[in-house]
């Protein structure tokens, strides 16, 4: 694959056959962004003016296309959680891992507002978090429905939806929990979307409260479901980030529930910030950013969007692209020292 980069990286054009162009989800992911959170509105849409008008002058138009990217080539793949359960053979991480999924689900509220969650403990009590921006107008930051409306669910147990089989565990990933409304953190979480002008606030975070216990669930696997627990200790670098929820995948965006092993990741002096290349594209904002600490997945960040959108893998190694990482809250921010 020949790539040309220009535009300090915003906008890249990616030879490829028109048939490959138009096949799944790819040729949609061309006009889409990672999450309603990845750039400000007015630059979304110049960068997006930007490309159309050169895919259209450019003579190889049939074989180019102008995209905006965020898939990271960092040597490792976005796995299925249904195929982690059919293997027979699992590692210990890969056991950690489906002990982590099972603290993972899907919140909706507003009718028609859905997105990634999972279960923490919070002043004592069990409870989820989720990124703000997942129910809220872009334009307003204001809620997306009146706060009657709001009724928010849990869905703790999407994991067990398997594409191949939509029937089986239907009891399960249909289950739904009530969740206590307003979150924890309301007022902190829409003030700290105010700074969207540059779309990355370290508040897009909030807190719902379960009217149910589900975190002593006893799981098909025979564990207990529990929370995460926050990392102890997360380095300035590294290697082994996890992703785990849905919106991962490109190629099967918003079904399967999946998880992104062995990430690179930075996190800001600060403390605030992990930039990260796991895949981040729309439909995964909320998902959990874990680190592997004595045998199990803790809660390092949650996914919240992409400084540059899209679904086409760029080429050569990310550590090139490293300015240009997805970006997540860290949970140094949810759980202050």
């Amino acid at each position: 694959m020949t790539t040309r980069t220009i535009f300090a990286c915003l906008c890249i054009l990616v030879a490829s056959s028109p048939a490959a162009m138009v096949d799944g989800f790819a040729a949609q992911a061309a006009t889409q962004y990672s999450d309603e959170a990845s750039l400000p509105h007015a630059a979304q849409s110049s960068l997006m003016r930007l490309c159309a008008d050169m895919s259209r002058r450019a003579a190889w138009a049939q074989d180019w296309q102008c995209l905006a990217v965020a898939v990271f080539d960092n040597g490792s793949e976005v796995v299925p959680i249904s195929d982690l359960r059919s293997k027979t053979d699992r590692t210990e991480e890969e056991e950690a891992l489906l002990r982590a999924v099972a603290k993972t689900g899907n919140i909706h509220l507003c009718s028609r507002r859905a997105g990634n969650a999972f279960l923490i403990m919070y002043e004592g009590r069990p409870a989820v978090i989720t990124s703000a921006h997942l129910f809220t107008e872009r334009d307003s930051n204001s809620l997306a429905c009146s706060e009657e409306d709001t009724r928010p669910l849990y869905y703790p147990d999407v994991s067990y939806y398997d594409a191949n089989d939509p029937e089986e565990n239907r009891a399960l990933y249909t289950r739904s929990v009530e969740l206590e409304f307003p979150p924890e953190n309301f007022e902190d979480g829409l003030a700290g979307l105010q700074v969207r002008s540059n779309d990355e606030s370290f508040n897009d975070y909030v807190i719902f409260y379960l009217k149910e216990d589900i975190t002593r669930d006893i799981m098909p696997s025979g564990h207990q479901r529990s929370y995460f627990r926050p990392s102890a200790d997360i380095p300035l670098n590294g290697k082994g980030l996890i992703a785990i929820g849905s919106g991962l995948d490109p190629d099967n965006p918003k079904a399967e529930t999946y998880y992104h092993a062995g990430c690179n990741f930075t996190r800001t002096d600060d403390g605030q910030r992990i930039n990260h290349d796991c895949n981040s594209i729309r439909g995964a904002s909320g998902s959990v950013l874990g680190l592997m600490e004595n045998g199990e997945v803790t809660f390092a960040g949650l996914i919240q969007g992409a400084r540059i959108g899209g679904a086409v893998s760029l080429p050569g190694s990310s550590w090139i692209y490293e300015p240009n990482w997805n970006y997540g809250v860290s949970s140094s921010v949810v759980y202050p020292k």
